[in-house]
């Protein structure tokens, strides 16, 4: 995406097409997606994730589906959603909504940050674990990332916040 160099097979890059038919109100030529893709030696297209689902914490790429799967594997955790919020600093932090299955008993917010520091680097580690009773959904039953970085960005700056800061 910095250079906008076109890529040997095996490199992961942005994915660029362009379509014979198009909607009318597209221009002609190649056209940018926010997916991240590679071509492999035999031609293959791998769709690898969203550009939108990777933040920049202090020159680090951070992939935000990796911190959730991290999440995910926790037994007390059924669903997780993990957003950048920026930083003056370091640009953008990993903060995470989740949803505990209560059966699983009480869930330590420092034994939850553990449990994805040895399965992520530690830049990756949310700075923000917020429990909440379910993660927003987009009408396509996707995780709504803007509602939930808005109801991180509410509990962070809230001084009764009831966030976790790991």
């Amino acid at each position: 995406p910095e250079t906008l160099d076109e890529l040997h097979p095996g490199h992961e890059g942005l994915l660029e097409v362009d379509p014979p038919q198009r909607a009318g109100h597209l221009p002609a030529g190649w056209l940018r997606t926010a997916d991240r893709a590679r071509l492999d030696v035999d031609g293959f297209l791998w769709i690898l994730g969203r550009a939108d689902d990777v933040i920049v914490r202090g020159g680090f790429k951070v992939d935000l589906t990796t911190v959730e799967r991290a999440l995910l594997e926790h037994p007390a955790v059924t669903a997780a959603c993990v957003v950048g919020l920026p930083d003056e600093r370091v640009g953008e932090v990993p903060a995470a909504a989740v949803v505990l299955d209560e059966s699983a008993g009480q869930t330590d917010p420092d034994d939850l940050a553990a449990w994805v520091r040895d399965r992520v680097p530690a830049y990756a580690v949310p700075v923000v674990i917020r429990p909440l009773s379910a993660i927003p959904l987009t009408p396509t039953s996707k995780p709504h990332r803007a509602a939930i970085r808005d109801i991180l960005t509410r509990r962070v700056d809230t001084p009764t916040s009831t966030s976790w800061r790991c």
